[in-house]
């Protein structure tokens, strides 16, 4: 695909993460009216499956060619004690000090997105529309948890923040592109967010986890089609 075409098509990319980042508290709102909550959770869920059939099935075996699948565990690691400390921050209430933390390591997320979006499309359109799907639905699924604890504060500025850390790693991308090993270590990053992401947040938004296991299976089937 020529370099060119990736480039429209990554500013495409960014404007859905931003739209799915400022549109998002309106879905989530719908949805929470739906069957007492019960969709809401349902489809944050469904799409924490998907990132993590995504991440077992196409970001891991790419990134143990490149010898950075211990990267992605280091990410995960980092997250990890980020959160934890978020955690320690929170005070039970939405003007806790946690937010920011919080927003930023969502912000992060997004802009690896973009940044990285390049050496996805170099696999072709199947596998790019591929991540392009998964990625839209795990970032709705993220902005929906940061929206259900910190409802004021990220229906006003924070998902502004967010949406502008898409076109934050797509200018990156454009202006300063990386080389071919930082692309390994900025994928690894997403691994790694994506994993802990999917397994705090997602797995436990349903209480049966019915559609965390559908959507990996489905999203699965599909990627293994791909294969």
């Amino acid at each position: 695909m020529p370099e060119s075409t990736l480039g429209i098509l990554n500013f495409l990319f960014a404007s859905l993460l931003a739209a799915a980042h400022i549109l998002g508290p309106k879905l989530y709102n719908h949805l929470r009216t739906l069957e007492s909550g019960t969709a809401e959770a349902a489809f944050t869920s469904f799409g924490g499956g998907i990132a993590i059939a995504y991440v077992f099935l196409e970001l891991i075996p790419e990134l143990s060619a490149g010898h950075h699948h211990a990267l992605a565990f280091v990410a995960f690691l980092l997250v990890l004690c980020m959160e934890r400390i978020a955690a320690g921050k929170s005070g039970g209430n939405e003007d806790d000090a946690s937010y920011p933390l919080r927003l930023m390591l969502i912000f992060l997320y997004t802009a690896l997105t973009t940044a990285t979006f390049h050496k996805h499309g170099e696999l072709g359109a199947a596998r790019l529309a591929i991540f392009v799907v998964a990625v839209l639905l795990h970032t709705l699924g993220s902005g929906h948890a940061l929206h259900h604890s910190h409802a004021k504060a990220h229906s006003g500025y924070g998902r502004f923040v967010l949406a502008a850390g898409a076109f934050a790693g797509g200018g990156f991308a454009l202006y300063w592109p990386p080389e071919e090993e930082l692309i390994g270590v900025l994928i690894a990053a997403l691994a790694g967010f994506l994993l802990r992401a999917a397994f705090s947040k997602e797995l436990a938004a349903a209480e049966d986890s019915r559609a965390f296991f559908t959507g990996a299976v489905l999203f699965g089937l599909v990627l293994l089609w791909l294969v």
